[in-house]
């Protein structure tokens, strides 16, 4: 018969609570066999106090420890029926077998008194004595302790080490004599100005990343992420008036200020014209525009006051940028990372200075640390350090080098992460977060920045055996060969989130010089197998012929900036470069281009001398015009100086190997005769803020490619064609070693600065706030007349310490003016003041 529901119910219980119960049995009876007793109380843990004499007290109980290496352990006395014969009858047969003896267990309680009991003894003997000791010694003592756990730690959590792997061959790395006596003495003069230059750092700015000769300090500035550019300061100032609409330089000192705040690189006279060159971007005479009143009257004075409210309501703004800043950016600037020491270890070694060499390899050894929470410019680590010392590593086959390149490499790698896999432009070495450039259009990355680490990153492969570096670059490569481009040129701004081109704005100078270098460099780094390169080079060259390159009409050949549909007539001295380049890419160009390009470097080469011979100095200006009957001539005041560059003696050398025609060693050897009589100063070389002044003041700063490139191409310039052969060298925009095949090259190319910064339509037009001839005049004091209007185009509450600027804020104020006046605004009483 079946079974009605409800009995099944009943049955299905009661099976449910037999199989319950069985469970139970199983897991929750104790087994005998088996049975641990875990006891958390104090007197399981602490060791029961035996007097001497009074054993037998114990006798009945029993302390039994744990063996094998086990922590528990039991205490029993005083327990009912706990005799020893009771005792082992409830024992199981498991447990007899794992108890020890009691004697031998208080003996060795004993033992452990007798050592805590000493120990005891002997903290408290050395606390006595260093009781006894001065503050001075205890700090020595806790320095000391301190170096000694850094070290062991930095043993413990060292580098792995790098798979051996074969060193190439070097061809042509001694001697070098021209044979030629007349020839010789030029270069020995050369080797004693490299010689200065080391000696005067080695002197006053020893570890700094480059030296302040006239004032023979230390000069660390931050070469790595850039606060304020000093070569295109006018540029700066004229976007700074199309980004914010209005831009009133209320303040003479202002200027000037910004400058001196990057570097001290305009007079007050130079910053005069710079002001007029925001409020009057349209007019470039250099007369006062008549519409510029003598003196401002009340109701200009209340409209700037107006203005100023504005900036007050925008200071927390402010205080937020420059606390970023301070942050990511002076610290850096003030750290000494050595660049000059990195920088010019190739050229030493060249130079036959190994005594010198030696100098900067210990203290490479000693004090290059990259474990520092600072915030650096890929581009820039890549060329000065790992470039440096990678060329290093070639060149003596020391292991320190090799070892400091990767470790600083392994921190670039955090940069590349981002959605299109184009590196940021600056990446933290401790947290590994990466941005870009708060001036860069719309975000994005630079060209030179992303496209100038394939060489560097090719080395990093085969040395370390990680695919990770390579498969990076290339990654770039095939990015952009994907990439619509518009007039087949390539812009300077890729977004890196987008994988989108930012404004179009293409250079062969400043933001793009040694991308299109860096294609052929892969291609001859190659052994001439990496056509996909040489192709891309190629078609790029090509562009850059049919949209930039012009003649003016005067017969020299140029190659401008095209920015939006428009050809900029202007060339800086980074693009003097190109000449070398043209030439060393002539072999193996397409048809029958091979001595065109080779002439067309040559054409380069006397462009760019010509603008160093209508200078007085005899020394180029950082960019020059050909524009309204102007050629090879510099127009603007901030484009007049010269910061010791290479460019234009690399093209030199470069045509000297391929021609041998004797006009190119005669213009080097002019230039670096200017160099000598007008930058050398008794603390080392200086650049010159004019060169059309026939008595021309200092930057004082000593780059620290002038070490690394500027006297390293002269020094080849007048040696034999077996110091460093071509057939066996490759060279990029600014030497360091690489090899190809079973060659090396020489890289670390010139930061990429721009020539110009984007350059937008005005919403609104500037107007004047202050006299002319109020603002040739030096800083006065605040004055006001009685009712308080400004007098003599003074407005009230201004004095030479309040150094501000007056403008209508935009959103993208942060990222653009704070940034660069960060700086100022740091060192002003502005921060203190009520404003």
């Amino acid at each position: 018969a079946t079974l009605r529901l409800s009995e099944k119910f009943i049955l299905l219980l009661i099976l449910s609570a037999f199989i319950t119960l069985c469970f139970g049995a199983f897991f929750f009876l104790p087994d005998n066999s088996k049975h641990k007793r875990f006891d958390l109380g104090l007197e399981d843990v602490l060791i029961p106090h035996i007097e001497p004499g009074k054993e037998g007290r114990h006798s009945g109980g029993q302390v039994i420890h744990g063996q094998g290496g086990h922590d528990e352990h039991r205490h029993r006395s005083g327990m009912p029926n706990s005799g020893p014969g009771k005792g082992r009858k409830r024992d199981c047969e498991g447990e007899r077998k794992r108890r020890v003896p009691v004697k031998a267990d208080l003996e060795e309680e004993e033992s452990l008194r007798d050592k805590i009991r000493a120990d005891h003894e002997r903290a408290l003997q050395e606390a006595k004595e260093k009781l006894r000791k001065s503050k001075e010694e205890l700090r020595a003592e806790i320095q000391t302790e301190k170096t000694k756990v850094v070290e062991d730690l930095k043993k413990k959590d060292g580098p792995k080490p790098l798979p051996p792997v074969p060193m190439p061959k070097l061809v042509g790395i001694n001697d070098g004599d021209p044979g030629d006596t007349d020839v010789k003495e030029k270069r020995d003069k050369i080797r004693e100005m490299m010689k200065h230059a080391w000696d005067s750092y080695r002197q006053y700015g020893w570890g700094h990343n480059e030296l302040k000769p006239i004032a023979k300090k230390g000069h660390s500035t931050n070469i790595f992420a850039v606060l304020c550019d000093k070569d295109q300061t006018e540029s700066i100032c004229e976007w700074y008036s199309a980004e914010i609409n209005v831009a009133h330089l209320c303040h003479p000192c202002i200027t000037n200020a910004l400058f001196t705040a990057c570097d001290g690189e305009r007079t007050e006279y130079q910053a005069v014209w710079q002001m007029k060159a925001v409020l009057y971007p349209a007019r470039r005479e250099r007369v006062p525009p008549s519409n510029v009143p003598e003196r401002v009257d009340w109701k200009e004075g209340q409209k700037h006051l107006w203005i100023l409210s504005v900036l007050k309501q925008q200071w927390s703004l402010i205080f937020s940028s420059l606390s970023k800043m301070k942050e990511s950016c002076l610290v850096d600037g003030n750290s000494q990372m050595g660049a000059t020491i990195v920088d010019a270890l190739d050229t030493l070694y060249i130079m036959g200075l190994h005594d010198e060499f030696k100098d900067g390899q210990d203290w490479i050894e000693q004090n290059l640390d990259f474990s520092v929470n600072a915030e650096v410019s890929v581009f820039e680590v890549n060329i000065r350090f790992i470039g440096g010392l990678l060329a290093a590593y070639y060149l003596s086959g020391q292991e320190v080098f090799k070892v400091k390149a990767v470790q600083l490499a392994e921190k670039l790698l955090p940069a590349f992460n981002t959605p299109t896999g184009i590196p940021w432009a600056m990446v933290n070495l401790k947290s590994g977060v990466g941005r870009n450039w708060g001036w860069a259009s719309a975000g994005s990355s630079i060209l030179a920045e992303f496209g100038t680490l394939h060489m560097e990153f090719v080395h990093l492969t085969y040395l370390t055996g990680n695919p990770a570096y390579y498969q990076k670059v290339m990654h770039i490569r095939k990015l952009l060969a994907k990439m619509d481009r518009p007039n087949g040129l390539y812009p300077n701004y890729l977004n890196p989130r987008t994988g989108r081109w930012g404004q179009h704005h293409t250079s062969v100078g400043g933001l793009g010089d040694s991308f299109y270098e860096y294609l052929l460099k892969a291609w001859l780094m190659s052994d001439k197998t990496d056509t996909e390169a040489r192709k891309t080079y190629d078609d790029a060259i090509e562009a850059i012929e049919r949209h930039l390159i012009r003649k003016s009409n005067g017969g020299l050949t140029f190659i401008g900036e095209w920015k939006n549909g428009h050809l900029e007539r202007k060339m800086g001295h980074l693009t003097c470069f190109a000449g070398g380049m043209f030439a060393l890419g002539a072999d193996g160009s397409p048809g029958d281009k091979a001595g065109h390009y080779l002439q067309l470097g040559a054409e380069i080469a006397h462009t760019c001398h010509e603008s160093y011979d209508r200078t007085v100095l005899k020394l180029g200006p950082e960019a020059f015009k050909f524009d309204s009957g102007l050629e090879a001539v510099a127009v603007r005041q901030n484009e007049k100086y010269y910061i010791l560059r290479p460019e234009v003696i690399e093209t030199y050398w470069y045509m000297w190997r391929f021609t041998h025609d004797p006009k190119y060693r005669q213009w080097g050897w002019e230039a670096a005769q200017a160099i000598d009589k007008y930058c050398r100063v008794s603390g080392g070389f200086s650049g010159v803020k004019d060169v059309y002044s026939s008595n021309p003041t200092y930057d004082d700063v000593q780059q620290s490619f002038f070490l690394a490139e500027t006297l390293k191409y002269l020094y080849l310039l007048f040696s034999s064609d077996e110091l460093l052969p071509l057939e066996n060298w490759v060279f990029n925009p600014s030497p360091s070693l690489s090899f190809f095949s079973s060659l090396l090259s020489l890289f670390s190319p010139s930061p990429p600065f721009p020539s110009s910064f984007p350059s937008l339509p005005l919403s609104l037009k500037p107007t004047p706030c202050l006299s002319y001839t109020w603002a040739t005049s030096p800083c006065p004091a605040a004055r006001t007349s009685d009712r308080g209007a400004p007098t003599g185009g003074v407005l009230p509450h201004l004095s030479p310490s309040n150094l501000f600027v007056v403008f209508s804020v935009s959103k993208r104020l942060q990222a653009c003016v704070l940034r660069r006046l960060g700086a100022l605004l740091a060192q002003s009483p502005l921060l203190n003041s009520g404003l």
